[in-house]
């Protein structure tokens, strides 16, 4: 998934074209392969009842998107929804990004 390019991209048009390519072909692709992943799991991670750092990682790439791309991409994608959700009140998790810095971009 290219979203970095989308993100970075300064000249508008591309960057219109970029989000485009993102949100009907990209996302589609990847986040219905992570529900049915999800759907298969014994647990509410990606493999199971532990978190690994995939879990960190998915969990961020896709809310990520979902913030800078389309607020509210999730809603389409509920066990991803549920699972960025569980990742992120994971307590040292959770505590992380209540304490982190602000960045701008």
């Amino acid at each position: 998934m290219n979203w970095r390019a989308y993100y970075w991209e300064e000249n508008a048009t591309r960057r219109e074209e970029l989000k485009n390519v993102l949100l009907n072909v990209q996302v589609p692709f990847y986040f219905s392969k992570f529900e049915k992943i999800l759907e298969a799991s014994k647990g509410d991670y990606l493999l199971g009842t532990n978190y690994t750092w995939a879990d960190l990682h998915i969990a961020n790439t896709v809310s990520f998107i979902d913030e800078t791309c389309k607020p509210g991409l999730l809603d389409d994608y509920p066990r991803l929804k549920k699972f960025s959700e569980t990742v992120f009140n994971i307590p040292r998790v959770k505590s992380w990004i209540e304490k982190r810095p602000i960045t701008e971009r």
